[in-house]
């Protein structure tokens, strides 16, 4: 793309090197994984997801923009062609409203040398339900690599580029119920092949590029845009520059993926968190590039298409999946039953199941004992376990990627179930002991009524139940106590095993 060419200085470089060194740190638990192939590869298609199928529509491969329409289901890894748009088109920003794909301007000719054709302010819309096309009011202005997002159900559009290959700062909004446009204040700088997302009602513009009469730069800049006071506030800047390059919201964070760095395309991706006010890196495509479209379905990121280099017309057809393993279980206990240990856990994010583990001796070595466990309730119920024997868990969390890190260690003891029992004496005045084996719900009740008398209230006497001793052929035997008879009363408690 021949326009994206710049200077850069021996300092530029040797930043570079120290910070794709860095970059090389991002977390192994994370990966991307070549899913498939683009049947005509695209730069600068427009992309988005609708019910699980990725739409790439446009853009271009060469001297020429394209109208096709490529479409990818996910579930079946297939691609499928759909109803041509009216305008053949490459840089289109794009959104999906009520089911909806609306394209907004683009550029009719060569992409990476933005030559051989014209910006436009075309608006199209494309219906997935009957695969149809109609037009919608113009734009503003003719311009190309704009980006856009919904917010409150109307559509924002920041900056883009002439025919003439100029940055401005329009930002426009569309309201689709009205098919109108309004405008609002200009942004702080003029700017071009940004990418658009939003995260806690705001929009954030990430990256893109800076072309003026005296200016032809890639951007590592980070811009907060507040719709509600129609202000900008800048925020901390991107390790890269990122000309061209896409972003999605995913895991509550803000992922920067590609782009152009003023010589070259890069496969390094880098995300903020807004708690922390900080970009990290993550883990790094397989094919650097700009020009791409990425879209988040199903707990993954996919990356579509894409243009390799600036020196040459070359696109890029490969699908990349981007998924990160489930963080480790916390706050795992254990309770020890009869015979059973029941584990309990807090949830975490992006599993799909939990494998159980355990051991004889704290730290492990750990042998599995269940894998799949997977009840919306984060627990287990281990039965294979000896009365008196202390075991100690561990659970991981997993999903197609992989297997978290491990959970903190819980141990139990089942032990058979006890019943608490007394031998209740009472010595009568005049020197006899009467002995009962009773409950301690049952010596709670006499103890409770022989106070109750002592205070003045409750009946005479209480009637203890022998239950089976020396009960013959009754039904049952109750010793009656009178209350002025009782001299003392002793309770030796015990515990009965089940």
């Amino acid at each position: 793309m021949k326009f994206k060419k710049g200077y850069f200085s021996f300092l530029f470089l040797v930043s570079c090197i120290f910070l794709f060194s860095n970059l090389a740190l991002a977390d192994a638990a994370e990966t991307w994984k070549i899913e498939s192939n683009m049947p005509n590869p695209r730069a600068a298609a427009a992309t988005v997801e609708v019910n699980g199928k990725i739409y790439a529509i446009g853009g271009s491969a060469g001297s020429a923009s394209y109208q096709d329409v490529q479409v990818y289901d996910i579930s079946t890894n297939s691609w499928e062609t759909k109803s041509k748009m009216p305008t053949a088109r490459s840089s289109a920003a794009s959104v999906v409203h009520n089911g909806n794909i609306y394209l907004f301007g683009g550029y009719t000719g060569n992409y990476f040398t933005w030559t051989g054709g014209s910006s436009l302010k075309t608006v199209e819309m494309y219906n997935p339900s009957t695969d149809t096309w109609s037009t919608k009011a113009n734009m503003p202005s003719d311009l190309g690599l704009r980006t856009a997002v919904v917010y409150n159900n109307k559509i924002y559009l920041f900056g883009g580029m002439t025919t003439g290959t100029r940055s401005v700062t329009n930002v426009d909004v569309y309201d689709p119920s009205t098919d109108t446009w309004t405008s609002k204040s200009n942004m702080p700088k003029a700017i071009h092949g940004s990418a658009a997302v939003i995260s806690n009602d705001k929009i954030y513009l990430v990256g893109g590029r800076l072309i003026d009469n005296s200016t032809n730069v890639s951007l590592n800049s980070f811009q907060e845009y507040n719709p509600a006071t129609d202000k900008w506030t800048s925020k901390p800047n991107m390790s890269a520059n990122r000309g061209m390059g896409n972003a999605v919201v995913f895991s509550g964070k803000i992922f920067a993926i590609g782009g152009n760095d003023q010589s070259y395309e890069n496969n390094t991706v880098e995300a903020y968190d807004p708690k922390t006010n900080t970009w990290t890196p993550r883990a790094k495509l397989n094919h650097a590039r700009s020009g791409l479209g990425a879209v988040t379905y199903n707990g993954k990121i996919y990356v579509v298409g894409g243009s390799s280099a600036n020196t040459s017309n070359s696109a890029v057809g490969s699908v990349e999946v981007y998924g990160e393993s489930p963080s480790a279980p916390l706050n795992l206990t254990a309770t020890g039953g009869d015979a059973s240990v029941a584990l309990n856990w807090s949830s975490s994010e992006g599993a799909t199941s939990y494998t159980i583990k355990r051991s004889l001796t704290p730290g492990g070595p750990y042998t599995t004992v269940a894998t799949n466990v997977y009840n919306g309730n984060n627990t287990y119920l281990d039965k294979d376990v000896i009365n008196g024997t202390t075991y100690y868990y561990v659970v991981y969390a997993v999903n197609s990627i992989g297997e978290s890190g491990v959970s903190n260690e819980a141990s139990a003891t089942p032990q058979a179930s006890q019943t608490k029992r007394a031998l209740l004496v009472v010595t009568m005045n005049n020197g006899l002991e009467k002995e009962f084996d009773l409950s301690m719900a049952e010596v709670q009740a006499f103890i409770s009524w022989y106070e109750a008398k002592a205070s003045g209230t409750g009946p005479v006497s209480y009637a203890i139940d022998k239950h089976n001793n020396n009960k013959g052929p009754f039904v049952s035997r109750k010793d009656y106590i009178i209350y002025d008879k009782v001299l003392t009363y002793e309770v030796n408690e015990y515990v009965q095993k089940d």
